[in-house]
């Protein structure tokens, strides 16, 4: 009984990692996707 409480606790927190480490990615991609956006920007005005 305590063994599988260990086991749903452990399954538990490698899904909350993952779904940190996407949030972490999806950020970084936003940010790159935004910069793009602005040299784009940029390269039109000139």
């Amino acid at each position: 009984m305590a063994l599988d409480k260990i086991k749903a606790e452990l399954a538990h927190n490698v899904a909350l990692a993952d779904i940190k480490e996407v949030a972490e990615l999806t950020a970084k991609i936003s940010k790159n996707a935004m910069e793009v956006a602005t040299e784009v920007m940029t390269a039109l005005n000139t």
